[in-house]
């Protein structure tokens, strides 16, 4: 997939409201899941239509070769000029404190 129809994707996904999974929405960081996750900064949520649309941001795709059916992964990195610096924080299982900064989406 190039960035382009990703782009596309992403933008169709953030007008459906189903880009941003309760698991990563930081409004549920008070919410405890039974796996690590990441969590969005605020500032990211409230604005991640604009970010996605923006294009300010690199993309790496991976493929599960254990699984060579299964979905893609894609890496989201921020362009320094996209404002954003931090996008995310890290939540270990059965958590509901962010431990640790993640510069990825």
């Amino acid at each position: 997939m190039d960035f382009d129809e990703l782009k596309r994707q992403l933008e169709l996904a953030a007008s459906n409201g189903t880009l941003l999974t309760p698991k990563h929405d930081p409004y549920n960081l008070g919410t405890a899941f039974s796996s690590y996750r990441t969590v969005l900064a605020y500032e990211l949520a409230d604005n991640l239509q604009n970010f996605i649309s923006s294009g300010q941001y690199l993309v790496d795709e991976y493929e599960n070769q254990l699984l060579p059916n299964s979905p893609l992964y894609f890496e989201i990195t921020p362009k320094p000029e996209s404002g954003f610096d931090i996008p995310a924080s890290g939540v270990t299982a059965c958590s509901i404190f962010a431990t640790s900064v993640v510069d990825r989406i």
